[in-house]
């Protein structure tokens, strides 16, 4: 181990494999919260089997589980999502859905933080390129304060759960 603690916790995403690694080990590693902020709610990393397997074991093993989704196009997640939003109209006591404030829904970024210690940062969802930062919550806790005022910010969405697949 180096004496250098930021260096040690985190690594660049460079490829779809490489995120989809980095999702489903930090998803693996939740204990209390996971928290989403995302244009779409991205299928190819958050709709997949694997992921939303570990999603509702989370819940499903942790009676005070919590799970928040910040989207900007709501509309677009509904229509693209065929295993998460189920899921959450399953266990809608974990899950909460929020649409993002027009400002920010215009934002490109993805971000996941799980029990503000982990997160997975893209700042264009639509490339793989970011980072993960895993058990460093000095590092994680600026990227939660921007979560945290993208949820004050939000709206809560019952569209989610109203709106058919």
């Amino acid at each position: 181990m180096s004496g250098n603690g930021a260096e040690e916790h985190t690594a660049e995403l460079q490829d779809h494999e490489g995120v989809v690694a980095a999702v489903d080990r930090l998803a693996g590693r939740a204990r209390s919260r996971i928290e989403l902020q995302t244009p779409d709610l991205e299928p190819r990393y958050f709709d997949r089997e694997a992921f939303v397997q570990q999603l509702e074991r989370f819940c499903l093993d942790h009676r005070d589980a919590r799970v928040r989704l910040l989207v900007g196009d709501p509309l677009a997640a509904v229509r693209r999502s065929r295993r998460l939003l189920p899921l959450a109209r399953r266990l809608t006591s974990y899950f909460e859905l929020r649409r993002l404030s027009p400002a920010r829904a215009r934002s490109p970024r993805s971000l996941l933080i799980v029990d503000d210690r982990h997160a997975v940062y893209r700042p264009n969802a639509e490339r793989p390129g970011g980072v993960i930062i895993e058990d460093d919550p000095a590092r994680v806790q600026p990227l939660a304060d921007e979560l945290a005022a993208a949820y004050a910010d939000s709206e809560p969405d019952t569209e989610f759960r109203g709106l058919s697949l």
